[in-house]
């Protein structure tokens, strides 16, 4: 799932990992002024405002290790709403990867997924003829923990309705979300059964692009001479999506799609 594709992220960047919702359960606990606020919407079953998720972050964020090596955020923002009040915080993510699956690999995984209590790490206690492979706590030699299996319990809201609920709530959000992070994002499939290590590797490729890529320079396609061009290659840099395009002679330039689309007349693309 996601966190474990974030905690994995940002253990290997050595980034902050921030989930909105382990802050306010934090507040909560401390029982602050915030959190006993929250704790109102909480125990009436009610929607949390956004406005104590932006406050709690905006407040993570000035935190030294943030400023000093930046953030990774864990499943936020949910909505448009949300990710436009991040760009009024100043907020605003180099990266996206979007982790795509359909509705049954998702209501499977939440069916079978277990937390130990003590060390908050998530398992996947699959059965046989579940739809994705089984995560389960091992020992340093391979064989099962069952220490830890005695200490997994299922997630509180993992409830078949309220998962229903949650995907659809998502399906009513995604396309705008997309849109609002079109140029930074990456749609990575995590529903074919790939182990998350498969999934961490293909994300730390995309975020690490700019690492590994050198030699990028982004030319105004106005100002290129010939009246037909092949696109080559596709890619998202410096949250930029940039086209290649290539001339009769071989010769190739790097441009930006937003721009060369203002002034093509027609552009063909095949390619995701």
């Amino acid at each position: 799932g996601k966190t474990v594709v974030c905690e994995s992220l940002a253990a290997r960047y050595a980034l902050p990992h921030i989930n909105v919702g382990d802050l306010l359960y934090d507040e909560v606990a401390k029982k602050t002024a915030l959190g006993l606020e929250a704790k109102v919407f909480m125990d009436a079953s009610k929607t949390v405002p956004d406005k104590y998720f932006l406050e709690l972050l905006a407040r993570r964020v000035q935190e030294p290790d943030c400023v000093a090596s930046g953030w990774m955020l864990d499943g936020f923002p949910h909505t448009a709403e949300q990710a436009q009040a991040l760009h009024e915080l100043g907020l605003v993510p180099d990266k996206v990867v979007f982790l795509t699956a359909q509705h049954a690999v998702l209501l499977d995984r939440t069916r079978y997924r277990r937390i130990d209590m003590d060390t908050n790490k998530v398992y996947h206690m699959a059965e046989e003829g579940a739809l994705s492979q089984a995560i389960r706590p091992l020992t340093r030699d391979g064989t099962l923990d069952a220490e830890v299996v005695a200490r997994l319990h299922p997630r509180h809201d993992d409830s078949e309705e309220n998962v229903l609920a949650r995907l659809a709530l998502w399906d009513q959000h995604y396309d705008a979300l997309r849109a609002a992070y079109e140029h930074v994002s990456l749609r990575l499939p995590a529903d074919s059964g790939e182990l998350p290590e498969e999934a961490v590797a293909a994300a730390a490729s995309f975020l690490g692009m700019e690492a590994v890529v050198e030699g990028v320079e982004v030319v105004a396609s106005h100002t290129l001479k010939e009246l037909q061009y092949e696109v080559v290659d596709t890619l998202r840099y410096r949250r930029q999506p940039l086209l290649r395009l290539q001339q009769d002679d071989g010769k190739s330039f790097w441009v930006d799609a937003r721009e060369v689309c203002g002034n093509a007349h027609c552009l063909l693309l095949g390619r995701d």
